[in-house]
């Protein structure tokens, strides 16, 4: 079993980063302190639409695996509201109950009536899976900007 900052790891995720690269065909290597080299994991960088519809006020599943695998993951999201509007957006890990695990107050717009996007961090569970919500019922858009 190998461990990434005290988490275990599955080393099958351990892929070349980019086949024709350079990197093509070499085998995961250790750092200086004998861990394995994360420079391996795979990675991606899609901007892939993964909701469009009204938010959820309760914490909601969201299935992530079509695009990170059915496996834990970092992924780094994009919330974009068509009309201006302040909320709250939380997003976790499915199965965690802290509920304040990640989460932040989002002004959606310039007070010109335009939108504006934010971002979040959240790691999926083993099946590749997050829970989040809304403060308010507005419509929103979520995109993976990318995932490792």
């Amino acid at each position: 079993m190998s461990f990434i900052n005290g988490e275990a790891i599955d080393e099958t995720d351990f892929v070349p980063t980019s086949a024709g690269a350079g990197d093509a065909g070499k085998a995961p290597v250790l750092d200086g302190d004998g861990k394995l080299d994360p420079s391996f994991l795979q990675k991606g960088f899609p901007a892939t639409q993964v909701f469009n519809g009204t938010a959820p006020t309760s914490y909601t599943d969201l299935d992530l695996s079509a695009i990170v695998g059915a496996k834990k993951a970092m992924v780094f999201l994009k919330f974009t509201a068509p009309t201006e509007s302040y909320e709250q957006v939380r997003v976790k890990t499915k199965g965690n109950n802290d509920v304040a695990q990640y989460g932040t107050n989002v002004f959606f717009g310039d007070n010109s009536g335009a939108s504006r996007d934010t971002n979040l961090l959240v790691m999926t569970d083993s099946a590749g899976k997050i829970q989040w919500k809304s403060s308010l019922a507005i419509t929103l858009e979520i995109y993976v900007d990318a995932w490792w």
